[in-house]
């Protein structure tokens, strides 16, 4: 897997690679070698290519049914940095060698930002106790000797804000030593939402791969998205995913009563994708993420924070996932690696909620809600079709042009759910 000569997508084995990815950050502390080969397996057979993994433990992830951990615990209970613990990363590397044989790739965090000073975690004391600075080169080189042969990305921050210098420079060090240790790696850098950017230094950094931003868990996501994907197609040119939009089926947040649904998840991502970040795409469900097993004692508080998860076997099962993976394979059959945002075609409303992309093949066009659509230029000859992104079920478009306006009217559908709208250029 390499990046494209065009710097905007993927490539693997000589041919476009879309990014499908799911989130499973607490794989390692939490699930068992049983239960993970059981989970590769199932997002597999889905038509998922990748998981989302953090390598060491994550503040808010459930409480596990068993206890292993990546480092020791010194006298003040916070972890020794220097005492990595043979046994779990053994067992990383199992679970590694387990997606590898079954062709899933691993996007491997590296450090979350509750271990690294001064970003938002370290605010609500969600750290372990802070990496120090001058151990960053030794876990990094410890990592990559230990795990490079299963070919990893290296997600090198994770939910990571750049509040001062002293932060920048732990994820420069991680950075670099990444690319020192393995060329050909591919490196990133996984950000918070919903207000996603880079200190100019990282973003500069030849090392850095691609970009991921984060549209997170927020109730105005379509506004979000919008702004972070036109803010990272601005920047210099590499490929653009959105690694955290919504979870399905997790809570608003705090003070706000309700969860995304199958319609929320399913939107962000397709106004992600249409909206610039077109290398690929994220799912969550609330209680993979956190690998929730319910009636624990004293159990995560993370659930106060998004509400209670589901348990993971459940929440496996969420439909959102199978509507991603249609999305993969729809962006595969209409040249995903070649599209450009031109949301500036759609005539008749300055809502974001709308999106469009096009190739020399096709203007693509989503609509959350059903409306009649005004498009800037003649598209009367061409054939165009609607997609219910529920049911699947196709209905040709009735398109007409209207020479004063030098606008194509595109009527109403009969569906009730979102669609994506296709015109076949002639």
């Amino acid at each position: 897997m390499h990046i494209s000569k065009d710097k905007r997508s993927f490539v693997k084995e000589g041919k476009p690679y879309f990014y499908l990815a799911d989130t499973c950050w607490s794989a390692f502390t939490n699930a068992t070698e049983q239960d993970w080969a059981y989970y590769v397996d199932y997002r597999k057979r889905q038509g998922f290519n990748t998981i989302q993994v953090n390598l060491l433990w994550q503040w808010d992830a459930s409480t596990p049914t068993f206890d292993i951990m990546p480092f020791e615990l010194g006298p003040s209970k916070h972890f020794d940095f220097t005492k990595p613990n043979p046994a779990y990363f053994d067992r990383v590397a199992r679970m590694l060698k387990t997606a590898q044989d079954k062709d899933i790739q691993v996007a491997l965090i590296l450090l979350w930002c509750n271990y690294i000073p001064n970003t938002w975690a370290q605010a609500f004391n969600f750290n372990r106790h802070p990496f120090p600075i001058d151990q960053i080169e030794a876990y990094v080189t410890d990592v990559v000797e230990r795990f490079d042969q299963y070919k990893p990305i290296y997600v090198i921050s994770g939910d990571t804000d750049f509040p001062d210098e002293e932060t920048t420079a732990y994820y420069e060090r991680a950075l670099n030593q990444v690319k020192k240790c393995s060329p050909d790696a591919l490196t990133t850098l996984h950000l918070c939402g919903p207000d996603s950017d880079l200190p100019a230094s990282l973003e500069q950094n030849p090392n850095l791969d691609f970009y991921t931003f984060q549209s997170g868990h927020d109730v105005t996501s379509p506004q979000v998205i919008a702004k972070l994907t036109e803010r990272f197609r601005r920047k210099k040119k590499r490929p653009v995913l959105n690694a955290e939009p919504c979870y399905e089926m997790m809570g608003f947040g705090p003070g706000q009563y309700g969860r995304f649904r199958r319609f929320d998840v399913r939107k962000a991502a397709w106004q992600s994708v249409l909206g610039g970040a077109n290398a690929g795409i994220t799912y969550g469900a609330h209680g993979i993420w956190s690998w929730y097993v319910p009636d624990i004692p004293h159990d995560t508080q993370s659930y106060m924070v998004f509400d209670r998860p589901y348990p993971w076997q459940d929440a496996l099962r969420f439909e959102g996932a199978n509507d991603y993976v249609y999305l993969k394979t729809f962006m595969e059959s209409h040249g995903f690696e070649r599209l450009r945002p031109c949301r500036d075609k759609i005539a008749n409303t300055e809502s974001v909620e709308l999106v469009a992309a096009e190739n020399e093949d096709y203007l693509i066009i989503y609509a959350p809600y059903n409306t009649v659509l005004q498009l800037r230029g003649n598209y009367e000859a061409c054939s165009a079709v609607f997609t219910d992104l529920v049911s699947k079920v196709t209905e040709k478009a009735v398109l007409y042009y209207n020479d004063t306006k030098e606008n194509t009217q595109v009527n109403m559908h009969h569906f009730q759910d979102d669609v994506v709208l296709v015109i076949t250029k002639a």
